[in-house]
């Protein structure tokens, strides 16, 4: 298939998926501090992907050393989620959140 995944792959966004489900579940404060924890190092697997084409989750960057870029169609096709998903984790933790925290009004408490 297009996507090559391993089982250490799958442990890795299984455990991601978990954790969004019970933050989600939690609070709004606890998603935006998820967005922010969980976008850094999903951009940095995209980004090794890309010019190493090694995986950072997995930690080939650091068993396997560096490689040669791959910006080939499939390069960019199986690390368009790894892009577009923590860019979107990022903008929503670090910006957006600062956006809606100035929009909101405290709450009177009713006596």
């Amino acid at each position: 298939g297009l996507f090559k995944i391993d089982p250490f792959d799958d442990i890795v966004h299984l455990l991601s998926g978990i954790a969004a489900v019970f933050v989600a579940l939690h609070s709004a404060k606890w998603c935006v501090i998820y967005f922010k924890i969980v976008g850094i190092p999903y951009i940095l697997d995209a980004i090794s992907s890309l010019f190493f084409s090694r995986e950072f989750l997995n930690l080939d960057v650091f068993r396997e050393g560096l490689g040669p870029t791959n910006f080939t169609v499939t390069g960019l096709l199986n690390n368009l989620p790894h892009i577009l998903i923590p860019a979107f984790a990022i903008w929503f933790g670090f910006f957006l959140s600062k956006k809606a925290s100035y929009m909101q009004t405290p709450v009177k408490k009713s006596k």
